[in-house]
C-alpha cells in the first residue's frame, strides 16, 4: 500500500523520545514498544478496511499504518470480536485501539476517543444507469430505482439514512449483505442486482477495477469513524492525537485522500495493481 517512507524516518528520530514518555504512562509489560506492534479491532463490515486476496486495503488500515510506520512498530489488525470483547480487551491492554462508527461510542469510551475522519455512503450502479441519471432533469432516487435489485453493505444499516430508504424504496428488493465491496461490486457488474450501495472510498477502489460500474447518487448524511484508545495509555491517545495533527498537514494525508477518494488516482495507482493481484501477483512491482 502507501509507502510512508518520510514518516518512518521521523519515527527513527523521535524513538527514544517516545519509548521513554509512553513508558511513563503504561507498564513495560504492555506498552505498544515492548510488544513491537500496534494492536488495532477493525470490523470487516466497518466503511474503511477490507481484505481482498489476503491483502489489507481501506483507508483505516493505511492510515493506522502510517502511524505504527512512525513509531516504528507492526501493524496487527484483529477481526471477529464482539462489542463486548473489544471492550473488555481494551480495557486490559490488549487493545491499543478500536475504531468505530462515531455516533456508536458509548458515552464512557467518548473521553478517550480520537476522531479519525467522515465519509458517506453512495449508491452505484451500471454505465446504462449511470448515463440515464445524469440525463435526468430531476434526479428522485425512488423512481431511479423502482423495483430495481439494491444490495446494501451491512454497515449502512448501522446509519440513520437506513431506515428512511427502506420507506422510499418500498418497491425495491432490498438485499443486505456482509461480504467485502469488491465481491459486491462483482455481483453488479455480473448483473445479479441493480445497485449496490456502499462507502465513498470502497466504491472508488471498487470502481476502478469494474469498468461497467459508476457512481449515481451520494447520500446526505455524513458517515464519521473514531479511534478508541486503550484506558490503559492515555500518554497514547495523546501521541496519537498530535500525530494525527501532524499527519493531516502531510503529503502522506494528501495521497491518502486521493489514493481513496479520487477515481483518477485510484484507476493509475491502485487499479492495475488490484487486478494483477487476481492473477497471482500483487503488482508490476513485486520483483521490487
Amino acid at each position: 500500500m502507501l509507502k510512508k517512507t518520510s514518516m518512518a524516518a521521523l519515527g527513527v528520530v523521535a524513538s527514544s523520545f517516545l519509548s521513554l514518555f509512553v513508558s511513563c504512562n503504561r507498564s513495560p509489560e504492555t506498552t505498544v514498544r515492548q510488544r513491537g506492534e500496534l494492536v488495532v479491532a477493525m470490523d470487516a463490515e466497518m466503511p474503511g478496511y477490507f481484505v481482498l486476496g489476503g491483502e489489507s486495503y481501506g483507508y483505516q488500515y493505511d492510515l493506522f499504518k502510517a502511524y505504527a510506520d512512525y513509531r516504528g512498530l507492526e501493524l496487527q489488525v484483529v477481526q471477529g470480536l464482539s462489542a463486548s470483547e473489544r471492550s473488555e480487551k481494551l480495557a486490559l491492554g490488549e487493545l491499543d485501539f478500536v475504531t468505530a462508527l462515531t455516533a456508536r461510542i458509548a458515552a464512557a469510551e467518548v473521553p478517550a476517543s480520537v476522531p479519525i475522519y467522515n465519509t458517506s455512503y453512495v449508491l452505484l450502479a451500471d454505465k446504462s444507469r449511470a448515463a440515464a441519471a445524469r440525463k435526468a432533469k430531476h434526479f428522485n432516487l425512488s423512481s431511479f430505482v423502482g423495483d430495481g435489485r439494491v444490495l446494501i453493505s451491512s454497515g449502512f444499516k448501522k446509519s440513520k439514512t437506513y431506515g428512511m430508504l427502506l420507506d422510499s424504496l418500498s418497491s425495491a428488493a432490498i438485499y443486505v449483505s456482509s461480504r467485502n465491496s469488491f465481491e459486491m461490486l462483482e455481483a453488479l457488474g455480473d448483473g445479479q442486482y441493480d445497485y449496490l450501495i456502499c462507502e465513498m472510498s470502497e466504491a472508488q477502489l471498487g470502481c476502478a477495477l469494474s469498468k461497467n460500474v459508476e457512481q449515481v447518487y451520494t447520500f446526505a448524511e455524513p458517515v464519521s469513524l473514531s479511534a478508541v484508545v486503550s484506558p490503559r495509555d492515555e500518554g497514547l491517545r495523546q501521541d496519537f492525537e498530535a500525530w494525527l495533527n501532524r499527519f493531516r498537514n502531510s503529503e502522506e494525508y494528501a495521497m491518502l485522500n486521493y489514493l481513496y477518494f479520487e477515481k483518477g488516482i485510484v484507476r493509475q495507482v491502485v487499479g492495475r495493481g488490484l487486478a494483477s493481484s487476481r492473477a497471482g501477483r500483487i503488482s508490476a512491482f513485486d520483483k521490487l
